[in-house]
C-alpha cells in the first residue's frame, strides 16, 4: 500500500511517515480522499467518504444507499427468488436459493430464511451481500 503513496501522493515524507504510525485504514483514506479530489474535486472526495461512512462503518449496516436501482412488478404472490434473477442480484434460481439458505439476503431490514417468500403489493428494498441493493414496487 505504501508504494501507492510514493507513486500517486504529492504528500511529503513526513506526511507519509506519520501516516505510516497511524492505523491503516486512516492512510487508504487520506489516499482515496487525496486522488479523488485531484481528478475530480474536494467536494465531492468528501461526499463519496461520508456516503461510504453512512454504508459501511460500524454499525451502519442496514443503511439504505442513496441510490439503488428499482423495479417495477404487477404480480400477486411475487415470488423473492423470481424478483433476484430478475434484477440480477443472482444469477440463477440455485445462486438465489444458496443466498437465501447463507442468510445473505434482507428485506427491508429484516433477514429472510424462507425459500418460499412472496410479496404483496407495496415497496420493498432487498439487500444481498453487502453490495447488491434493489427498491422492488409491487403494484399487484
Amino acid at each position: 500500500m505504501w508504494r501507492y503513496f510514493e507513486l500517486l501522493s504529492l504528500k511529503s515524507n513526513d506526511e507519509v511517515a506519520s501516516l505510516k504510525a497511524g492505523h491503516p485504514k486512516e492512510a487508504k483514506v487520506a489516499l482515496a480522499l487525496e486522488l479523488v479530489g485531484r481528478y475530480h474535486n474536494k467536494t465531492e472526495a468528501l461526499a463519496a467518504k461520508e456516503e461510504f461512512e453512512r454504508l459501511f462503518g460500524a454499525g451502519k449496516r442496514s443503511e439504505v444507499p442513496s441510490e439503488i436501482p428499482e423495479y417495477h412488478f404487477r404480480e400477486a404472490g411475487l415470488s423473492l427468488l423470481a424478483v433476484m434473477v430478475q434484477c440480477e442480484l443472482a444469477p440463477s434460481n440455485s445462486e438465489a436459493k444458496r443466498l437465501i439458505r447463507s442468510d445473505s439476503v434482507s428485506v427491508d431490514g429484516n433477514r429472510v430464511a424462507e425459500l418460499d417468500y412472496h410479496f404483496s403489493a407495496g415497496t420493498f428494498v432487498i439487500r444481498v451481500g453487502k453490495k447488491r441493493w434493489a427498491r422492488i414496487v409491487n403494484a399487484s
